[in-house]
């Protein structure tokens, strides 16, 4: 078996081979390639590239144009009624709806707030909590004949008395 000292001696007696040449064209040629598409070739680049916003632009313009002709086209709706006009079937209304004819849809109630109005003794000398409670209650109806929906919202405002226990 050889010594290690002989072993690292023809270690540090090798280098490496050189490069073929083939590899060295095709190296610069790549490189070459890479250098080309990075450099601008021409004017026209240049142009299309500052034209990009105008496309954007293009469609932007058409969009707004297909709106403008769609609201000339459709018919237009009805404006709301003058404050005579809507006072005049005000009056004429209850006449027109039959409250035996409707048909109660869902009545909902959606609490706002709550005020706390603290603890007080009733005449037991118990402790109660008492609360105030403001919300709106809406009571939905519908009319069979016409499929037509009243919506009534009742604010409301209610005073709760609650136990206390100081456990």
């Amino acid at each position: 078996m050889k010594r290690i000292e002989d072993v690292e001696a023809l270690i540090s007696d090798l280098r490496p081979a050189a490069v073929s040449r083939s590899l060295l064209d095709k190296v610069a040629a790549d490189l070459d390639m890479d250098a080309q598409w990075m450099k601008p070739t021409s004017t026209s680049a240049n142009r299309a590239k500052s034209k990009l916003w105008w496309q954007p632009m293009t469609w932007s313009a058409i969009g707004a144009a297909a709106a403008v002709v769609a609201m000339l086209v459709m018919p237009a709706r009805q404006a709301p009624q003058s404050e005579s006009t809507a006072q005049s079937t005000k009056t004429s209304a209850p006449a027109a709806l039959d409250a035996k004819r409707m048909l109660s849809v869902s009545t909902t109630r959606e609490v706002l707030s709550a005020e706390d109005q603290g603890i007080r003794y009733n005449a037991q000398n118990q402790p109660e909590q008492h609360l105030k409670v403001h919300g709106v209650e809406r009571r939905i109806w519908i009319d069979p004949r016409d499929g037509s929906q009243y919506l009534i919202e009742i604010p409301i405002e209610d005073r709760m008395v609650l136990p206390a226990d100081f456990q």
